[in-house]
């Protein structure tokens, strides 16, 4: 499936204007959100191969779908904060 098509699936799921709202919401208020898909991993959870040289940093493992959804979230608040979107909003609630 192609990025496009991703994004377009999620910003289509019912829960997806839920979300929105929480855009508005600065990060450190929001940080604690249940469900969250961040799972902590280890050496032996990483592929199997093992000639992988990395080093000792810190390092994170993200889904696909985790990409899209941010993807998406980033597209919607940068849309909500421009000033065209609040006229779009207006005559879309008026009619």
């Amino acid at each position: 499936m192609q990025l496009c098509d991703l994004l377009k699936s999620r910003v289509q799921c019912s829960d997806f204007l839920e979300k929105l709202e929480c855009a508005r919401v600065p990060v450190s208020e929001n940080v604690s959100e249940e469900g969250s898909s961040w799972d902590m991993v280890n050496d032996n959870d990483l592929w199997e191969d093992k000639d992988v040289d990395l080093d000792q940093e810190d390092y994170v493992l993200v889904r696909q779908e985790d990409i899209v959804e941010g993807i998406a979230c980033f597209m919607a608040a940068y849309l909500l904060s421009l000033k065209q979107t609040k006229v779009l909003e207006i005559l879309v609630s008026g009619i």
